[in-house]
């Protein structure tokens, strides 16, 4: 049940965001992601958890939760929620100035169908306009393992 719990907050609060209500979908998130799940149970609170320490000025915080998330994912190898990591590592390194990294992880999402094309018109669409007005994009595209072990790299330089 408590894995139900937080998926259903984490989804509320990506309809918000989607619906552009920024104040309603942080509180969903940040009910979702003091949910406590079973060990092992792959969900999308930690990049929830990893948002909101950004946005309280947590920064090296939120860079160790992502990076966290990020190599369980790998380890895992469960890279179907590699967009849920890459949203909020776009977002972040778009906002400390990393554009060209948050530009490879963008290149990323755009492949990821509807949910991607969605996060481009919403959740990451400020980002994606610093990086249109300056970024060289490389020509390579990742799949969802090298992006995540991408974010998983950059992250830990970050440290």
């Amino acid at each position: 049940m408590p894995t139900f719990l937080c998926l259903s907050l984490a989804m509320l609060g990506y309809s918000a965001l989607f619906q552009g209500d920024a104040d309603r979908a942080d509180r969903f998130f940040d009910e979702s992601a003091s949910v406590a799940v079973p060990h092992r149970t792959i969900s999308v609170s930690k990049p929830i958890e990893a948002r909101s320490a950004f946005r309280r000025g947590d920064r090296s915080g939120a860079f160790r939760i992502l990076r966290s998330y990020v190599e369980e994912l790998l380890e895992t190898d469960y890279t179907d929620v590699a967009r849920i990591a890459a949203v909020e590592f776009v977002n972040m390194m778009a906002a400390i100035g990393r554009l060209q990294d948050a530009a490879r992880v963008l290149d990323y999402l755009a492949t990821t169908g509807d949910f991607g094309a969605l996060a481009l018109r919403t959740l990451v669409a400020d980002a994606a306009s610093k990086i249109a007005a300056g970024v060289v994009r490389p020509g390579k595209k990742f799949d969802a393992r090298q992006a995540l072990e991408y974010m998983r790299d950059v992250l830990t330089d970050l440290r």
